[in-house]
């Protein structure tokens, strides 16, 4: 049994180190410059905390269809946020211009814009905080994360989904979204709306405390079983 037990210990670690040395291991001590530029298709991931000095930009993606694993570790950069910011440093955590990135799974702070991309991708299970832009995305899903302290937007979002997410604590709207369906979301203590809807589906999402807008829809976006600070909205 004892031997049964060690074999399959064995086959578990070695399975774990394969899949590991599939993807590309990003960590401080390989960065000799930034940003950190991915230019080829696959999956990355940290194996350290990054941190960023001014002015540069932490990773920059120019290839499609990558995975960045952040593997409970976090990317770092000089800006502060509460709901306003101590400068304009136009820095990016993640900056793509390729369609199909998935970054998932761990901690983005300190930078004007955490997310940046205008191609469809998957954003989720981030703690994202410290930005005027928590994430900029365009045709995107954006899923079970956390962003606070932001001086402009936790989420700014066209034509894709925004679900799941915990926003709170924000210098302008917590979800600006256009022709997008924005469900089940929890946002608080924006400073002129909690969520901003221009065409599209706000449903289930729970905006409390935002002033002086809690849900504003515009256009033909259409509104459903939502509760804000005053009752259902």
């Amino acid at each position: 049994m004892k031997k049964l037990l060690l074999m399959l210990l064995v086959v578990v670690a070695v399975l774990s180190t394969k899949q590991l040395s599939a993807q590309t291991q990003i960590n401080q001590a390989n960065i000799s410059s930034f940003p950190y530029n991915i230019t080829k298709s696959g999956s990355y991931i940290l194996t350290s905390n990054i941190t960023v000095p001014l002015n540069v930009y932490a990773i920059y993606v120019t290839a499609p269809n990558v995975s960045i694993n952040l593997n409970g570790f976090s990317l770092s950069g000089p800006l502060v946020c509460t709901t306003t910011c101590n400068n304009n440093v136009g820095t990016y955590g993640i900056y793509s211009t390729a369609a199909g990135l998935t970054v998932q799974n761990g901690s983005i702070s300190g930078f004007y814009f955490g997310i940046y991309s205008g191609w469809p991708g998957t954003y989720k299970d981030l703690t994202i905080s410290s930005s005027y832009f928590g994430i900029y995305g365009n045709s995107a899903t954006i899923l079970n994360n956390t962003i606070y302290n932001c001086g402009g937007y936790g989420v700014w979002e066209s034509f894709g989904t925004v679900s799941n997410n915990n926003i709170y604590n924000i210098g302008y709207t917590g979800i600006f979204a256009n022709s997008a369906t924005v469900t089940n979301n929890n946002v608080a203590h924006s400073l002129y709306a909690g969520i901003y809807l221009e065409t599209g589906l706000a449903s289930g999402n729970a905006t409390m405390y935002n002033q002086p807008n809690d849900l504003v829809l515009t256009y033909d976006a259409i509104g459903s079983n939502n509760a804000c600070s005053s009752g259902a909205c």
